[in-house]
């Protein structure tokens, strides 16, 4: 596989990736910035390349662990939109696509209220 690459990343709470590490490392750092910006890197670690479920529920852990710290610090409904799409990813791969659609736009309503 030649004209494959791999893309490795790690996820903790509060901690982001550092834009530059030694060779064959990987480095975290603390995360500075607003809300917002906390709430899209946090979009960013959620991405999987993979269409099959039975790869991508191994990922669960990880989305579950990235709603719990979105959800945390969320306060303006904005940011509660924001953190309630890492709800949907959970909930994609637990109830289907349309059944995690469903259930957002029902949780959105409730924020705008």
């Amino acid at each position: 596989m030649f004209d494959r690459e791999v893309y490795v990343t790690a996820y903790a709470d509060g901690y982001r990736m550092a834009d530059r590490h030694p060779k064959d490392k990987k480095m975290m750092i603390p995360f500075v910035g607003s809300t917002v910006e906390r709430l899209k890197y946090l979009s960013l670690i959620a991405v999987s390349c993979s269409h099959k479920k039975k790869v991508e529920v191994k990922l669960l852990p990880l989305y579950k662990a990235l709603y719990d710290e979105a959800s945390d610090i969320a306060k303006t409904p904005e940011e509660k939109r924001m953190a309630l799409y890492r709800l949907r990813d959970i909930e994609r791969l637990e109830l289907g696509s349309e059944q995690a659609w469903e259930k957002y736009r029902e949780r959105e309503k409730k924020i705008d209220q």
